[in-house]
């Protein structure tokens, strides 16, 4: 019986490698803006676990698009739905998911395409991002505050948004440069409790 489930395990674990490495291959041959249409059909509506997986698999293609393509416009465009997945509409464990892969496609956004100069253009698209960014701290700064606790005693999913909002800020600010001077103080307050 035991042999039967070792079988059984490695077979799927064969059958995920091959459909994981199917996907990317797929993933790659599709031109960006049916990829980034489908997937943002994918991001807007349908379960949590799907959400999820389309702003991951944006990340993915993010890692390889050329930054001096054409293609770059395209992500730009998505930036408007990847800041409305931050918006905090309900704090459960897998909403948080979705935050957080979104906080991840923003920081690779900011951090690969405005090394190319085309941040210029974009920097609304980051300052709201920046924004929304900050008011996901709000939640695990107040828990700090009305517990007089400390980060080690937080839930690991308000230690992981802590940490996701600090990484995206922190390439925010660098890609909006003197622009978030205004935002500067909110976050670094909220920062400064965690």
């Amino acid at each position: 019986m035991a042999q039967g489930n070792r079988e059984d395990d490695d077979a799927w674990k064969s059958i995920t490698a091959v459909a994981n490495e199917s996907r990317e291959y797929l993933q790659s041959l599709l031109p960006a803006h049916i990829f980034l249409a489908a997937v943002t059909s994918l991001m807007k509506g349908g379960d949590v676990e799907v959400r999820a997986r389309a702003v991951r698999l944006v990340v993915d293609r993010i890692s390889t698009t050329d930054p001096a393509s054409s293609e770059v416009s395209l992500f730009f465009d998505l930036m408007p739905d990847l800041v409305e997945l931050l918006k905090d509409h309900e704090n459960t464990e897998s909403s948080t998911l979705v935050r957080q892969a979104a906080l991840v496609a923003v920081e690779h956004i900011a951090r690969v395409f405005s090394l190319w100069g085309k941040k210029d253009k974009h920097a609304h698209h980051f300052l709201s991002a920046l924004g929304r960014s900050i008011d996901l701290l709000h939640q695990p700064c107040q828990k700090l505050h009305n517990d007089a606790s400390t980060i080690t005693t937080l839930d690991n999913v308000s230690r992981s948004m802590i940490s996701s909002v600090a990484l995206c800020s922190a390439t925010l600010v660098r890609a909006t440069g003197a622009r978030c001077v205004a935002t500067l103080p909110k976050l670094m307050k909220r920062l400064i409790i965690a």
